[in-house]
């Protein structure tokens, strides 16, 4: 047997959901007793539950009234010191103190669990939770305090459906995620005598909220699901989710459901971005009600410096970095060479396919390593803790830190499912994020367990954006979901330190599929031309689009835009709100992407009053007639500019340059890399 999600229809008013739900599971085995196998029964964000069937089962199910569709669960994947100063936030002065650090708002974080006793997890100076808090603490001794205000299991076995235990951290992920949004202060962080700092998440003072779904095996769908419905309840203002998987229409991914549910009752969700990078359509997490999370450097690498005989020196990064290695000269040997060393080649070669490389070396007798990029990971990076030195390069040393820059691994857009919503929304710091971690981690340096860890992904930058809502909720707390994504989307950086184009990995200006950048739902919905069954499984009731108005993706009010332009224009409608001065005007300036012409009515933006909402309008046309196979991407943006404040919406366009050909043909297949 395996798990299976069923959605149902939402019962009469006056049924019982668990009574509804089980009179679907009266399954008869050889006229035996019936067997009841519920996994999850769901409240909130669907109209269904988890149980464990049979594939003729299944089938069966399906086939019932009521069931609107019956589908395997997927196991999905799980995608610090200094990154506070790189986004600007410092103590005291500025947005961290007008947004109270995040006070009074919980973070609820789905992922692998907590180490609950984390110096980061400190309530010091926390106040207690908020009135509507209604979550509970499962672990057995008093463990939650202030910070960590919630922690439960969500997790069940393949084999017998029980949860488990407890919700510690047996993986390191959830631990590490949970203080990047929202861990206390901490002086003299380190991981071995590296990346030295005051650590301290975006959020500081926000409310934790535990949910483990995850383990070393991956996520499983149903208990996402069972996660999201109890955090709805429980009473969470944001959701970070650094968990993803291959694209799916969104009435079959039950992120993108229960992230849908969340929305319409004023709770963000931030997910991961995912790390299928530097492919185009490699995005997890691509809903247009979820804030999609690239990942980017920050301006520290943690360097490793090669020194070659001839006196050339590369720069790489290590996070281990012994003081005992001896820097006198060794060979260097080079595996794949016919002058190799037979042995150390051997069984490098061999074995580097199922085990670690750097392992593999240290067996061989190898006293330290230089770990070359692979092509597509071009001059990205990442400080990792081998077992012995090693130095990861690019082959290229770079003077300057060009951060933030798009890391490789990072997925980009566009979005399968939806192909006019620019994916993804924002990249966030994801290389090199020191963060809390719940293991000892043993080396020659020393027997004592540094409590921090560095580590890579977008499952690194989800949880800094999770944190940069708190903030912005604490601050503005009657803002909607859309409008805080709006807020964070619309004054994103679109230059890095240098105040130069933000770069890929290949040191090259970033597209907006790489780095990105309030809904009539329903009626995009029935613009996607989802049948009423798919549309039921979404808005939990029956409907039919023949009641709305259909608006084409163009028209949803996102804040960017993507355009897949041929020879005819293109225009998208757009409404903004005034959430700055009440008397305010706001003057266009137009970046054109190369061979597109933009006009936009009006050119002027004029409010008198707070909250006050007008429309614009945008048409792209191609400005080239040149007959020719094949496409090309531009780029460019919009601004509206006050004497105060600017406002941007980052533009991509696909040029098309033959006809008839469909849009869905565009896309890759991706291999699932590991996170």
């Amino acid at each position: 047997m395996k798990t299976f999600i069923v959605y149902v229809e939402k019962p009469k008013q006056s049924e019982d959901l668990h009574s509804w739900y089980e009179s679907f599971l009266q399954i008869t085995n050889e006229g035996k007793e019936k067997q009841p196998r519920v996994v999850h029964s769901y409240q909130n964000v669907v109209a269904g539950f988890a149980a464990r069937l049979t594939q003729e089962e299944a089938k069966a199910m399906e086939m019932k009234d009521g069931v609107l569709s019956v589908q395997q669960e997927r196991i999905l994947s799980l995608h610090t010191t200094h990154t506070p100063d790189f986004l600007g936030l410092y103590q005291g002065v500025g947005f961290w103190e007008q947004s109270n650090y995040g006070k009074g708002v919980i973070i609820g974080v789905l992922d692998s669990g907590i180490l609950p006793n984390h110096t980061l997890f400190s309530d010091e100076g926390m106040p207690p939770p908020p009135a509507k808090w209604k979550g509970k603490c499962e672990f057995k001794r008093k463990t939650c305090n202030n910070k960590i205000i919630g922690a439960r299991s969500f997790q069940r076995s393949a084999q017998d459906g029980d949860p488990d235990v407890l919700p510690f951290d047996d993986v390191g992920h959830g631990t590490h995620t949970a203080s990047t949004a929202a861990g206390n202060y901490v002086k003299d962080a380190n991981t071995f005598g590296n990346a030295n700092g005051t650590a301290v998440g975006m959020a500081p003072y926000a409310h934790l909220a535990i949910y483990k779904v995850c383990s070393l095996l991956g996520c499983a769908e149903s208990d996402i699901l069972a996660a999201l419905d109890a955090a709805i309840v429980d009473g969470v203002d944001v959701i970070s989710m650094s968990i993803g998987g291959p694209s799916r229409p969104f009435y079959l991914d039950p992120i993108a459901l229960g992230a849908f549910s969340a929305m319409q009752l004023g709770i963000l969700v931030t997910c991961s971005a995912g790390n299928y990078g530097p492919y185009r359509y490699s995005l997890s997490n691509k809903a247009p009600w979820i804030l999609t999370v690239g990942a980017s450097p920050i301006d520290r690498s943690i360097r490793a410096v090669v020194r070659l005989g001839n006196g050339e020196e590369l720069d790489g990064e290590s996070l281990l970095q012994p003081k005992s290695f001896n820097s006198s000269f060794i060979p260097l040997v080079y595996a794949n060479g016919s002058t190799a060393s037979t042995y150390c080649a051997r069984k490098t070669l061999k074995a580097a396919s199922v085990k670690g490389k750097g392992e593999v070396v240290k067996n061989a007798s190898g006293a330290a390593m230089i770990l070359m990029n692979q092509i597509q990971d071009g001059f990205s990076t990442f400080a990792e803790a081998h077992v012995l030195p090693v130095s990861d390069m690019s082959g290229t040393a770079i003077e300057k830190s060009p951060a933030p820059m798009v890391a490789s691994f990072s997925s980009r857009g566009p979005c399968l499912e939806s192909h006019e919503i620019l994916k993804p929304d924002i990249i966030g710091p994801g290389v090199s994020i020191p963060a809390a971690w719940p293991f000892h981690l043993a080396s020659k340096q020393s027997s004592k367990s540094p409590p921090f860890m560095v580590l890579f992904g977008t499952s690194m930058s989800c949880p800094h954006l999770s944190g940069i809502a708190a903030l912005l909720k604490s601050s503005h707390p009657d803002r909607s979901p859309a409008a805080i994504k709006s807020s964070i989307m619309t004054t994103a950086d679109d230059l890095n330190l240098q105040g130069e184009p933000i770069l890929d990995e290949k040191l090259l200006p970033a597209d907006v599929f790489a780095k990105g950048s309030g809904h009539d739902c329903v009626s995009y919905l029935c613009g996607l031309n989802y049948t009423d069954r798919e549309l039921g499984i979404i808005l939990q009731r029956k409907f039919n689009c023949l009641h709305v108005k259909n608006i084409p993706e163009t028209e949803l009010n996102y804040p960017s835009f993507h355009v897949v332009l041929g020879s005819s224009p293109q225009t998208f409608k757009r409404k903004v709100t005034n959430v700055g001065a009440a008397n305010s005007t706001y003057e266009l300036e137009v970046i054109e992407p190369k061979g597109v012409g933009v006009s936009v009515w009006p050119e002027k933006l004029t409010f008198t009053n707070l909250n006050q909402t007008v429309g614009y309008s945008v048409t792209f046309r191609t400005l080239s007639s040149e007959s020719r196979n094949g496409s090309e991407l531009a780029q460019g943006f919009l601004r509206w500019v006050s004497d105060k404040y600017r406002v941007r919406s980052p533009t991509g366009v696909e040029l098309k340059y033959w006809s008839n050909w469909p849009v869905e043909n565009v896309g890759i297949r991706v291999v699932q890399k590991t996170s």
